[in-house]
């Protein structure tokens, strides 16, 4: 897949469950399950779905080097060991 998911970090996975695919191609998934509805990622805890939903706001992203992040903590953690000099200021959530 490419484009705003290219870039994603491996970093908070495990929250995602497997999800099936039904007949007309939308996505399955097991009961209590939290569901994106912009691309079909499954997750077992709501908050995680709620984090989840800051990817596709582009609020994720670094601003210097464009880098995509699971979670904002991630991004906030990467800005201060990756781009401590480059005073860069993330919007609020």
């Amino acid at each position: 897949m490419s484009g705003l998911f290219s870039g994603i970090s491996d970093q908070g996975g495990s929250e995602m469950l497997a999800a099936g695919v039904a007949e007309d191609g939308a996505p399955q998934a097991a009961a209590g399950a939290h569901v994106c509805a912009l691309c079909g990622a499954v997750f077992r805890h709501p908050d995680s779905l709620r984090f989840h939903k800051e990817v596709h706001k582009g609020r994720t992203r670094c601003p210097v080097c464009g880098r995509v992040f699971s979670r904002r903590a991630y991004l906030t953690q990467h800005l201060r060991m990756c781009h401590p000099c480059d005073a860069v200021r993330l919007a609020p959530p």
